[in-house]
């Protein structure tokens, strides 16, 4: 990523307040930088101009870690994150006239961490959390030095880790387009029970046009059967297998109606908010619930 020379005050102020160990003071002074400023900052990098801040910033794993948990890595990989953090933001904006950030937050299905670490933007990490089913997601996530609270959660759960906390937002991206109806039933159930009374869960569905983009992997056959499953029921599902701690049955692709998605929210105790989605995403549809 390009470093920009505007930026150079913010981090030598940020690196005096490290040689302190204020966590809380070096992350109020990174966020007068700009958002993708901020995501784009890396340990790695910091480590040869400043030293101690580089400590408190989360390395970047290789573009090929970063490919295999996402689909994407680099600059394009940051494009679509700061993308993602601003929809969120705008939902937040919407729906309460406030920004993000002024209570918990959870990245549910954090992978390596990739968001989780944009949520330090917003929040004090002791504020950011973030879950995922497998422990090598977890273990690339503390490897790397990403500073949020983690947890490691049943890939069909029937409690958060927690049950004292009420979170302020939770997303999760590109996680129900990939679970199972009885694995996304348990996820909106679990989210449920520990969201703030006017917090917001953002997540992420696949329309059916998903299908035949998806029609040289699977064939076209199989797709125009799946296409038609979910016009006919508002669901399609197809089992790829799984990483360690994901069962096949419950892992693949998947797409839901926006109805089909509705009714399963509404049974869950969520009412549909908004509905979003970023160009630059053409199959991933975000859907904000609030509860009631």
């Amino acid at each position: 990523m390009t470093s920009y020379k505007y930026v150079d005050p913010i981090l030598r102020t940020a690196e005096d307040l490290a040689r302190t160990k204020n966590t809380a003071a070096v992350y109020n002074a990174l966020r007068t930088m700009p958002l993708a400023d901020f995501i784009g900052l890396s340990g790695d990098n910091l480590a040869k101009s400043f030293p101690h801040l580089a400590k408190h910033i989360a390395t970047m794993p290789t573009p090929e870690v970063q490919a295999r948990w996402t689909g994407h890595s680099g600059h394009q990989l940051l494009t679509k994150s700061c993308n993602l953090v601003r929809l969120l933001q705008l939902q937040s904006y919407h729906l309460r006239g406030r920004d993000i950030g002024s209570g918990p937050i959870l990245d549910y299905g954090c992978g390596w961490g990739r968001l989780t670490r944009a949520m330090g933007y917003f929040a004090d990490p002791d504020l950011v959390h973030g879950c995922d089913p497998m422990a090598a997601s977890l273990e690339l996530c503390n490897k790397h030095g990403v500073r949020a609270n983690l947890h490691q959660i049943d890939p069909i759960p029937a409690a958060f880790p927690l049950s004292d906390i009420l979170f302020d937002l939770v997303f999760s991206y590109s996680v129900m387009s990939h679970t199972s109806m009885e694995s996304t039933m348990a996820i909106l159930r679990t989210v449920r029970s520990v969201i703030a009374p006017d917090g917001f869960f953002a997540t992420t569905i696949r329309p059916v046009e998903f299908w035949a983009m998806r029609s040289q992997a699977f064939g076209e056959e199989r797709t125009a059967a799946l296409a038609s499953d979910h016009n006919r029921t508002g669901y399609a599902f197809v089992e790829i297998g799984g990483g360690e701690g994901l069962s096949k049955n419950h892992y693949g692709d998947t797409s839901f109606s926006i109805e089909r998605f509705t009714a399963m929210a509404e049974e869950t105790g969520w009412r549909l908010a908004r509905i979003d989605r970023d160009t630059l995403e053409q199959y991933q549809i975000l859907m904000v619930l609030q509860p009631v």
